[in-house]
């Protein structure tokens, strides 16, 4: 039996109330531009609400509008160049005002985790800013991608690695350059 249409519309809302930063970081972290990043979301929320019936109260909201919000990221890129995603850059919060140097800090933080983020093989990626930045765990990821979570382990233990090799890099040549 399906629901009815005002308490599929009200389950769309509270889904919504309770994903749409989940599912637009998850976009953002993913390499789509800030410009575009509103769009995608909202095409998320156009797919949750054709699928909505498919939905199993069961399983993990998060992981199924995750699972949703990769797929409609991964179409979004396959219509754009890839160049476009590697100007993109993560913006830094509005709701406080840092100090200047803190805010050169921060920006420099973005630059590199947004450089990283691109040097990563797409599935490693994944991992990553489903692992790290999200804090999802193996079971959740492996939902979202369609892997087994031991792959899904395997490829975010990769990921870290490479991102602690990345940082010990950027600490050794601020070490040469007396900074």
């Amino acid at each position: 039996m399906s629901p009815s249409p005002q308490s599929a519309a009200t389950t769309i809302a509270i889904l919504y109330r309770d994903h749409v930063e989940f599912a637009w970081r998850t976009a953002r972290y993913l390499g789509i531009a800030p410009v575009d990043a509103q769009d995608v979301v909202h095409e998320v929320f156009i797919v949750v609400q054709r699928k909505i019936e498919d939905f199993d109260p069961e399983r993990s909201a998060r992981a199924w509008i995750g699972g949703i919000t990769r797929h409609v990221v991964l179409h979004h890129k396959r219509k754009h160049l890839r160049s476009e995603r590697r100007e993109a850059r993560l913006e830094a919060p509005t709701d406080t005002t840092p100090p200047p140097d803190e805010a050169v800090s921060y920006r420099e933080a973005e630059v590199f985790l947004a450089d990283f983020l691109d040097s990563l093989p797409e599935t490693k990626r994944e991992a990553f800013v489903l692992g790290e930045l999200e804090r999802l765990t193996a079971a959740e990821i492996g939902e979202i991608l369609g892997e087994n979570p031991n792959t899904v382990a395997s490829r975010l233990r990769s990921a870290r690695q490479a991102f602690q090799a990345s940082v010990d890099r950027l600490d050794a040549v601020r070490r040469r350059e007396g900074g």
